[in-house]
Formats: structure tokens, sequence, C-alpha cells
């Protein structure tokens, strides 16, 4: 795997082999793709927080939720950095409008995401599990509550 130079191949290819079910090849080229980003960018860079949070995706289909939660937590420590500080000052009610064309999404994409930390959060993920997935999670990593639909 340390043949692959580029970070969008290394994407790519992960996203393809995830889509066919093979989730340690996956896990292999997300891998590679948070090495790059890292080299290229540094440790604290906001694309290598989408890549973490699809690293840990795939590690919660290969039932290893240990790195699962490490990656999240990371990935969450990122994008929490990025956001200039105080933009949810005052905030006491938001509504959310979404439009997608879902035809066009992969297996790891989310299209809503909100929390207080990598683990207290809601979730619209279109192609999760059997098909779209609407999720909430309190504070403990088996005690999410989801519906489904397909």
């Amino acid at each position: 795997m340390s043949e692959v130079r580029d970070v969008s191949f290394a994407i790519r290819a992960a996203e393809e082999a995830a889509g066919a079910g093979d989730f340690l090849t996956a896990e292999q080229y997300l891998s590679r793709a948070v090495e790059l980003e890292e080299v290229s960018f540094g440790p604290m860079h906001a694309e290598l927080a989408s890549i973490l949070n699809n690293l840990g995706v795939v590690y919660e289909r290969l039932d290893r939720p240990d790195k699962a939660e490490a990656c999240y937590r990371r990935a969450y420590a990122i994008a929490k950095a990025s956001l200039p500080p105080g933009v949810f000052t005052g905030l006491e009610d938001f509504s959310l409008s979404l439009w997608a064309y879902a035809n066009s999404l992969t297996w790891n994409t989310c299209m809503f995401f909100a929390g207080n930390d990598g683990f207290s959060n809601m979730y619209i993920a279109p192609k999760a599990g059997n098909g779209l997935r609407f999720g909430i999670a309190g504070a403990g990593h088996n005690d999410d509550q989801v519906v489904e639909a397909p």
C-alpha cells in the first residue's frame, strides 16, 4: 500500500472497495490516505477529519470499535479546531433544510452531522446499512438509536 502516493486515488480506491464490501482493503487505502494527508498538510487539516471519519466507519464495519472511536475522536477534534471561536454563541434554536441527489452519494456519505462531541450526536446517512439512516447517539459507544428506511 506504500506505493500509493495520491490521496485522491487512495480515497477513490477505498470507496470502491467498501462499496464492494471489502472493508479490509478499504481500511488499508484509508490508512494510507491519512498518512499522505498528514505529510502534505499536517495533523490538523480539515480534509483529514473527513478521511478519519470514513476510516472510523470502516472500523465499525470490521467490528473494531476501539479503532473506530479513536478515529471519530480525532476527526471531531480536528473539525472543532477548524471552526472559528464563538460560531454557535447565542444559538438557541435552528432548523435545517437539505436537498441532495442521493443516487450520486457513496456508502460513507453523511449528509448531516451535529453534536457536542464525537459520540453525542445526530446524523443522516443516505446509504448506511440497508438504506437511509437517521441516528441519534448518546455518550456511550453502543447506544445509538437508529431508524432505517430502504
